[in-house]
This record gives structure tokens, C-alpha cells and sequence, in this order.
């Protein structure tokens, strides 16, 4: 292929790709379907720190923000803060999986034994429903790191020692289980190899997986647990407390119960006919999108191992299946899996065919989770981004983001988990019902549900809000409400 018209059609590609990201994450931000957590929750920590401020989120159990997630790369986000407000991040996240496939079209460029296949290898990647499933569903810094694997991929395989070390550290201090999961992708280049880098360097290629493995040790083991004054994060109670209280003791019920662990990844744990199918559906789509690889190219399954476990062995079914941010590991994993697999085939007819066949297959199989999804918790209005009951119209929403300037900037607020995201420039921020020292209250009466409180208890709060002298209504009109609180109480 000629590399003038190469590059003509990668920028049309990226072009193409990057306005459907953006009719998903920014309509979804525009219209108030983004959420406290973890958008706000985020934004809100962004805000403090360029301010030299600790985070002050309030939710219900209180939220420290390092101790939930250990996630220090959002310190080198500062400077882009100034420039996009509240869609910073979103922004970030959609230029970031755009460049994630640049790093798939370099490695395959270097690797590839035809011309074509890094092309159709990067729509490939583009069209995977992991994406849009976290697209869709706010903003995630495992969403960066997912996307700079295949650059720490292709500066490995290329030998580039400074930069290979430098996206491995990006990469870490995205999410603290970030490094976990290298420990295993470093295995999986070994492996990949046959061992003979590590041969030749040994003391290169030790001290990526020491550097991850001492890392993950030491955040999960001391710092957080440092953080929390002992107590471990939030998600291990509400994913993993059923197979143990700790990390250390987790795995070792998971290796001294091994039929029950390999059960897990199977069977719906919870007498519950609503969940059932979700993980046998993600088993099924990772297959038709590409994973079909993994069969033959197995060291990236050892790769995706930690994946697998962490979603397969939680007790959330929320985690178990295609939505959210939950699969967006298995995006460049399976692309480079396809890639290595079709490249490896000596027969050009056949290696094209299957190429071909999987450019089809994966971008009808991320239209067919759109339209249908096991998951009980799918709404697919956020992210049909082709369909009309994507772009609503049923608020002005031009006028509900001129209401909001209506808060001073520097007051503390309560607010609405799909406001949240748009007002967390500021010291106080509160999830509502949680009030403490806040001088607003910012809330949808119906548009954007009630959560975590029951519709009817939402309800009623609102209607004693409303006829408490204790409030002042300054706005009441599209289905928002903003209450001014008269005499705030001192924290």
C-alpha cells in the first residue's frame, strides 16, 4: 500500500472514529448523563489539586480519594484542567483511546508481513465494544492505561529501553491493580518470545515485572491500606469479601478451593434468573470480536488473566459482562492477539480472509450489544449514538448550563449525581443527600433518577425542601431545582 494514501486513510479513520467517541462521552456529558462517580469524583479531585487542595468529596461511606483508587497520574493532568472545565477528562479519555490505536497501527507496522493488515487491524480496534462500553459510561483512568499498553507493547518489542520504562510508570500510577495486570503482560512478552530477551537482557527485562510486582506490593500492602488507616478499599468489601478479608487472604482461598474458583467464572453465583447469561455473553462476544485469537496465540491470554479474574470472581454481576468500564482491558489485548494470529498465517488468501472476516464481525457484534445486552443495568439510549433517542430534546439543556452559573463558584454544594460532573470546580462538593456545610442544593426532579435514595423518598425531600422557609428556590424550571440553603450550618 502506498504510504501517502496509508496515512490519508488513517487520518479518515481517526476522523471518522473520533466523532462517534465524541457523540457518545460529550452529548452524554451535555446532556446530564454523566455521573458524581466517577466523573465528578474525578473532576472534583482535579480541581483541588491544581488548587493545591486535598479532595473533599463527600458520598455515603465518605470517599478519600487515593484510597479508593490509588491513581497519581491525575497530577500531570493539571494543565489541560485550565483549558476544557468539566469535560477535561472526557476529552483526555477520547484522545487518549484514539492514540491507544496509533499504538496498535505502530506495533503492527513494525511486525507485519502484509501491507494491509495494520489498517484493518486499527478498525478493528476502533470498533470494539469495549470502548463504547466505557465511552459511555463516564470517565476512568484504567481507560488510559488500557490505551497505553500497546505503546509500552511496541517500545518494548522495538527495544527502546527509556521509553518502554516511562509508559510502564505512566501506566502504574493510573490505577493501583494497573500494575498487577503488567505483572502478567510482561510474563506474556516473555512468553511470546520464548524467553529470549530475557536471555540476552535479563537485568532490561527482570526489572520491568520487579518494578510492577514491588509497585502493585507496595501500594496495596502499605500505601493505601496507610491512606485508609488500615482499612482496605471500598471495592474490595463490595467485590471480593466473599472470598476473603484481605488480599493475601484471597488468593489463597483461591488456590486452596480450586473447583469452586473455576466455578466462578462461570455460573451465576446469586439465585437470581435476571443475571444469568451475562458472563457466558461476554465469553461469547470476546470470541466473535476477535478473541478467537487467544486460542492460538495463548500468551495473550496469560495477559488477560488478571482480567478475567477481577471481573469473573466479583460479586457484582454489575462487573461480570460487557457494560461500563469493565472490559476495556480486553480491547488492545484482543486486537494485538488478532493481529499476531492473522500475521503468523502463511497463506496470504487465508490470512486475509480472516482479517477480513473479524473487521466484520466486530464492529456487527458492538452493534448487536447496542441494540441488546444481557445486563439488566443497560440503558441503551447513552450509547446509540445513532439513534435519535440519543440526542434528546425533551429539557433545554442550553438553559439548565445558564441556570448553573447561577452557584457562586466558591460555595459548597449538594448536588444530584448527573450535576455533580458539571459543578465540581470547587472546594465542596457533596453527593446528595449528604448536606453538611453546603449553601446549595442542586437536584433533577425526575429526568435523571434518584440515586442512591428511592424514588419516593426523593420525592418527599424535595417536597419538603420546597415548602421549608428554611430553603430558598432561586431556580425551578426544566426539572431542575437549586435550593439555597438560608442558614448553612459550619463544618
Amino acid at each position: 500500500m502506498n504510504k501517502n494514501r496509508e496515512r490519508i486513510i488513517i487520518f479518515f479513520i481517526l476522523l471518522f472514529f473520533g466523532l462517534i467517541y465524541c457523540s457518545i462521552s460529550l452529548v452524554n456529558h451535555y446532556q446530564f448523563r454523566t455521573s458524581a462517580l466517577d466523573l465528578g469524583f474525578n473532576t472534583h479531585a482535579l480541581h483541588c489539586y491544581a488548587h493545591l487542595i486535598n479532595p473533599r468529596f463527600m458520598a455515603k461511606p465518605e470517599i478519600n480519594y487515593l484510597g479508593n483508587h490509588f491513581t497519581p497520574l491525575i497530577i500531570l493532568l493539571i494543565p489541560l484542567y485550565y483549558l476544557f472545565g468539566s469535560y477535561t477528562l472526557l476529552i483526555i479519555q477520547i484522545l487518549t483511546v484514539l492514540g491507544g490505536g496509533l499504538g496498535i497501527y505502530f506495533y503492527t507496522s513494525l511486525k507485519t508481513k502484509y501491507a494491509w493488515l495494520p489498517v484493518i487491524v486499527l478498525f478493528q480496534f476502533y470498533s470494539l465494544w469495549g470502548i463504547y462500553s466505557a465511552l459511555a459510561y463516564d470517565f476512568h483512568f484504567v481507560v488510559i492505561a488500557a490505551m497505553l499498553v500497546p505503546w509500552f507493547i511496541y517500545f518494548y518489542e522495538e527495544n527502546n529501553k527509556k521509553l518502554t520504562f516511562i509508559f510502564l510508570i505512566l501506566i502504574l500510577i493510573c490505577k493501583e491493580n494497573m500494575a498487577l495486570w503488567m505483572v502478567f503482560i510482561i510474563v506474556g512478552l516473555y512468553v511470546k518470545d520464548n524467553f529470549r530477551k530475557f536471555k540476552t537482557q535479563p537485568f532490561y527485562s527482570a526489572s520491568l515485572f520487579l518494578i510492577a510486582g514491588l509497585y502493585f506490593l507496595l501500594v496495596v500492602g502499605f500505601i493505601m491500606p496507610a491512606i485508609n488507616k488500615g482499612a482496605l478499599p471500598i471495592y474490595f468489601k463490595n467485590y471480593y469479601s466473599h472470598i476473603g478479608q484481605s488480599f493475601s487472604e484471597i488468593v489463597v482461598n483461591l488456590i486452596t478451593h480450586p473447583k469452586n474458583t473455576f466455578e466462578l467464572f462461570f455460573k451465576n453465583i446469586f439465585p437470581d434468573k435476571p443475571y444469568n447469561g451475562i458472563k457466558s455473553e461476554l465469553y461469547l462476544v470476546i470470541l466473535a470480536s476477535g478473541g478467537l485469537a487467544l486460542i492460538f496465540k495463548p500468551y495473550y491470554l496469560i495477559m488477560l488473566i488478571p482480567v478475567f479474574t477481577q471481573k469473573m470472581l466479583s460479586k457484582d454481576p454489575l462487573l461480570w459482562g460487557t457494560l461500563y468500564h469493565y472490559s476495556i482491558e480486553f480491547v488492545p489485548i484482543i486486537t494485538l492477539a488478532l493481529f499476531d494470529w492473522t500475521n503468523s498465517i502463511h497463506n496470504k488468501k487465508i490470512g486475509y480472509s480472516v482479517a477480513i472476516l473479524f473487521i466484520l464481525l466486530t464492529p456487527l457484534s458492538t452493534l448487536k450489544l447496542m441494540d441488546h445486552r444481557k445486563s439488566i443495568w443497560y440503558n441503551p439510549e447513552i450509547m446509540q449514538f445513532y439513534s435519535k433517542k440519543h440526542y434528546d430534546r425533551s429539557l433545554n439543556y442550553k438553559e439548565i448550563h445558564r441556570a448553573l452559573k447561577l452557584i457562586p463558584d466558591d460555595a459548597g454544594v449538594s448536588a444530584h449525581h448527573s450535576v455533580a460532573p458539571h459543578i465540581a470546580n470547587r472546594e465542596k462538593l457533596y453527593h446528595f443527600p449528604i448536606i453538611k456545610d453546603a449553601e446549595y442544593i442542586v437536584l433533577f426532579q425526575s429526568k435523571r433518577g434518584s440515586y442512591p435514595m428511592k424514588k419516593d423518598k426523593y420525592a418527599q425531600q424535595i417536597s419538603e425542601y420546597k415548602n421549608s422557609e428554611e430553603f430558598d428556590v432561586i431556580y425551578d424550571d426544566n426539572d431542575l431545582l437549586i435550593f439555597k440553603i438560608l442558614n448553612p450550618p459550619i463544618d
